[in-house]
């Protein structure tokens, strides 16, 4: 393989998630030594980690239109999972997005 592979990853500085790639992007890095790159573009999924709203939430939506749990969990500083459908309950009874159950959780969809 002579050609350079890119990997590009679109994160939030504000997402624990975002971190928990890198131990993966260094081996990858090791094994493909001089063969990869990683492109970072941020992209900020909530304006201020401490301002939840539904407003907040419709906008990271649009942006995102389907986020998992986890993502959200994260985003919005939520302790479980039923904080967060308390939190979406609104959202999903005037029909403005939709639950997507998982095997390991769900996701949320805005349709």
């Amino acid at each position: 393989m002579d050609e350079k592979i890119t990997l590009v990853t679109f994160t939030d500085p504000m997402m624990g998630l975002s971190y928990e790639c890198e131990p993966i992007f260094r081996k990858l890095e090791t094994h493909f030594d001089g063969k990869i790159e990683f492109h970072y573009v941020m992209s900020l999924l909530v304006r201020d980690v401490y301002e939840l709203n539904i407003e907040t939430l419709q906008e990271l939506l649009v942006k995102h239109p389907l986020i998992s749990h986890i993502e959200l969990k994260e985003a919005f500083n939520f302790s479980d999972t039923a904080q967060i459908r308390n939190f979406i309950a609104p959202l999903v009874d005037s029909g403005e997005i939709k639950i997507i159950d998982a095997k390991r959780g769900y996701f949320i969809q805005k349709i």
